[in-house]
């Protein structure tokens, strides 16, 4: 959980809920 690649797709579903 700590790679970067892998919190920049989090970042994605977060902003897909949000939406």
């Amino acid at each position: 959980e700590s790679q970067q690649p892998s919190r920049r797709k989090k970042r994605a579903l977060d902003a897909a809920y949000c939406f």
